[in-house]
């Protein structure tokens, strides 16, 4: 009879990997259960019940601090929106790439269009006006969440943005825009008083993980992710310990993959304390 240690080694090396999905550790992955936001979801959905209707949603204001999932439950959030009213459009643009006005309008064009390219660089205004004929015509909404916004690098280009979505339906009747603004810091945004009198968004706030959630997000990582019996109870608490010292869930993920890795590299069945500490060290 095999022994548990020849039955784990066995299954590795039919997979030739303690990997299960190498893509649970990647910051893309978004898990199909989706746990310890639902407050926040449900919070959002508050908010789009007139959506069928033509109704825009309110504007939103997501803030947290680093690593609480606010990217994470707006792309979740958005995924069972656009499934559930087929006249809605959500695009997420990442303002840490995307750190100009003209940056932000380009890549909204960009995902309404399908990745087209733009040839002859557009001004912003007629970027804009591209943007806001396609909704027209389609009959859509278009949510935009600006994630972390404060790296627009100018605030009067924020500004100048924020005014344009917002204050579209003045020049464009039909036009429909909503924003949800997030960010790691709280407080109120620097806007002008033009963007602020229409910008009166419902803030949600993401609180910290808690160690028991930092401690099952990882456990169902590694269930996803890992081979099963490659990680222990007590190296799995070791790394939410450190995760959760540091305040920082990616921190965690990114351990959990380099650990296996590591194993691989040490040619070791068990992801073992020395696979993080020669991270940690």
């Amino acid at each position: 009879m095999l022994s548990e240690y020849e039955i784990l080694e066995s299954k590795i090396k039919e997979h030739g990997t303690l990997f299960k999905n190498r893509e649970v550790f990647t910051t893309s992955y978004l898990p199909e259960i989706y746990n310890f936001r639902n407050n926040q979801l449900k919070a959002m959905a508050v908010y789009y019940d007139g959506v069928e209707e033509g109704i825009v949603p309110q504007h939103m204001l997501l803030y947290g601090s680093f690593a609480t999932g606010k990217t994470s439950t707006t792309q979740t959030f958005f995924k069972s929106a656009e499934k559930r009213y087929d006249n809605l459009i959500c695009i997420h643009v990442n303002c840490r790439f995307n750190t100009a006005e003209y940056d932000v309008l380009s890549a909204i064009y960009k995902s309404l269009f399908k990745g087209a390219k733009i040839e002859v660089k557009l001004s912003s205004i007629l970027l804009f006006e591209k943007i806001v004929d396609y909704i027209i015509k389609n009959d859509k909404i278009l949510v935009v969440a600006l994630d972390d916004y404060i790296y627009i690098k100018k605030n009067i280009e924020l500004n100048n943005l924020l005014f344009k979505l917002l204050r579209a339906n003045e020049v464009y009747p039909d036009a429909k825009i909503s924003i949800i603004a997030i960010t790691n810091y709280e407080g109120k945004m620097d806007l002008e008083q033009r963007v602020a009198t229409v910008f009166r968004p419902v803030e949600i706030n993401f609180p910290k993980y808690s160690y028991n959630e930092m401690y099952s997000i990882l456990k169902q990582r590694c269930q996803l992710g890992l081979i099963e019996g490659v990680l222990s109870r007590e190296v799995l608490e070791l790394i939410t310990n450190n995760t959760y010292d540091i305040g920082d869930l990616r921190n965690g993920i990114s351990l959990l993959n380099q650990g296996a890795k590591n194993a691989e590299l040490y040619g070791r069945v068990f992801i073992t304390p020395e696979c993080i500490f020669r991270i940690l060290e």
